[in-house]
């Protein structure tokens, strides 16, 4: 708990309540997020570094012979949001799933279409293909533990 409140730059209160420290009912909704990370901490160290343990020289492994691994302050690095909150998704669209390019149609009479600025209406838009993985825009509803919703 010390690690996590150190990486994050916060105190136990940003996730406990100090009147009840272990009940999850009353809880924050930070303590679920940090839940998560945890996870999120544990699953990228077992399926991704501890595999590469072969592929790194000697020097770099630790004296039990194991990888270096990630952990609070690999991202947080003293904030409670990883660079503040800052969004980078546009620094990597290709994380950003499978985009459809926009089409028209051709007029009937086979001339040019004409140039215009507006953008087609959404229901000319083709449909994407369901083999395509995108990004959903709907809200996940955030429960805790023991499966009750938080907030």
């Amino acid at each position: 708990m010390v690690h996590m409140s150190n990486s994050l730059g916060v105190n136990c209160t940003y996730c406990h309540n100090t009147r009840a420290w272990a009940s999850w009912e009353e809880s924050r909704p930070q303590r679920s997020t940090a839940w998560y990370g945890i996870r999120l901490a544990r699953h990228l160290n077992n399926a991704y570094l501890v595999p590469l343990t072969d592929t790194f020289p000697d020097n770099r492994l630790g004296p039990l012979g194991d990888v270096a691994k990630i952990n609070c302050s690999t991202c947080h690095q003293g904030v409670y949001k990883p660079y503040f909150g800052t969004s980078m998704a546009k620094d990597y669209p290709e994380l950003q799933g499978v985009k459809a390019m926009p089409t028209t149609a051709p007029p009937a009479d086979g001339a040019a279409a004409p140039a215009t600025d507006e953008a087609a209406p959404a229901a000319a838009a083709p449909a994407t293909p369901a083999s395509a993985k995108t990004l959903s825009a709907t809200p996940v509803a955030r429960v805790n533990v023991a499966g009750r919703p938080i907030g």
